[in-house]
């Protein structure tokens, strides 16, 4: 397994269990490798840029706010995503369509996630 990916299983694993929310992490590495932005779910905030991508209120995903941070680090080059369970296990962290659509209005070339 990728280093940068058991990073985010690590991260996820260390946020809080709620009720109805998903524990996902995400991180945006560098050509070099390097973390230049990394973020989780934030069900408090939403971004415009959502808007222009759904007619739904979404809530700041982990791969929307890994991509916001990364944009001040400079240009990334790969998205790591992480979900894990109740139990500490990975889960599908597959992208949705609307975070789909900030990876490809970025500089994201590949995605790989936890299945």
């Amino acid at each position: 397994m990728n280093k940068t990916l058991a990073h985010c299983i690590n991260q996820a694993r260390k946020l809080p269990i709620k009720r109805g929310r998903h524990r996902v992490y995400a991180a945006v590495v560098n050509s070099k490798g390097r973390i230049i932005g990394e973020g989780s779910n934030c069900y408090a905030k939403t971004h415009p840029r959502n808007a222009k991508y759904s007619d739904n209120k979404h809530y700041i995903h982990a791969e929307q706010r890994a991509i916001m941070r990364s944009m001040r680090n400079g240009e990334g080059v790969k998205l790591y995503i992480a979900r894990v369970l109740k139990d500490g296990t990975s889960a599908l962290a597959k992208p949705c369509c609307v975070c789909d659509m900030w990876i490809k209005d970025s500089s994201i070339a590949s995605v790989e996630y936890t299945v």
